[in-house]
């Protein structure tokens, strides 16, 4: 596979999923790369940091959640935002749904993509640069996805109105949270609006407790 950084291929398992994953061999050093740009390059200026670059405790989480959750139904749409390495996307299409990954990131959307291919390579996917500040209404789905999103407070509020705009009438949101405290008022806001915490999930090395939340 030819891919934006060197990677190394990994053997993981999720419930009773086996995933074959590409993951960046030097997460660090895309880093480096990323604030070695000039400080007019857009993405400097819009602080586009490449978190997607690792694999954090809340997408494993997320996946594991995933691999048994009722809801999941064949030919179901599922939209997962700020997908990174897209791993619980690919478990929902193991799974038999029909899935959208999106990230504002082009090189994360590269990785996603060939994990896909690694576990799925006889099934489509649609990947799409999506950036929360303006969700595009026509790929709303029936379940949307994301783990670890609310990294940032500017990003809070976007997200929020996001989520109603990219999920189908009577359709469910799963987020996965690492319970930051950067974060606290995002999960209170997600209980104000209709959300439940249905499971803590610990994940990651070192372990990480992980909330699974869901409306």
């Amino acid at each position: 596979m030819e891919l934006p950084y060197a990677y190394n291929l990994h053997q993981r398992q999720f419930g009773t999923l086996p995933l074959q994953l590409a993951i960046p061999s030097d997460p660090d050093g895309i880093t480096e790369s990323f604030f070695a740009r000039p400080g007019d390059d857009p993405a400097i200026v819009d602080e586009r940091m490449p978190y997607w670059a690792h694999l954090w405790p809340s997408a494993e989480a997320l996946a594991t959640f995933l691999t048994t959750a009722p809801l999941i139904q064949p030919g179901m749409s599922v939209l997962e935002i700020g997908c990174g390495l897209g791993i619980p996307g690919i478990i929902t299409g193991l799974r038999g749904a029909r899935v959208t990954l999106t990230d504002y990131d082009p090189e994360a959307l590269a990785f996603a993509a060939a994990n896909w291919q690694l576990n799925l390579p006889d099934v489509s996917v649609n990947c799409q640069v999506l950036d929360w500040r303006e969700p595009n209404p026509a790929l709303a789905a029936d379940l949307v996805i994301a783990a670890d999103v609310a990294y940032e407070r500017r990003s809070f509020q976007p997200l929020m109105a996001a989520l109603d705009q990219l999920t189908r009438p009577g359709g469910k949101v799963i987020i996965s949270e690492p319970n930051r405290s950067v974060a606290t008022d995002f999960r209170m806001r997600l209980q104000e609006v209709g959300f439940q915490h249905a499971a803590t999930i610990t994940s990651g090395t070192p372990p990480t407790g992980c909330l699974i939340f869901m409306r």
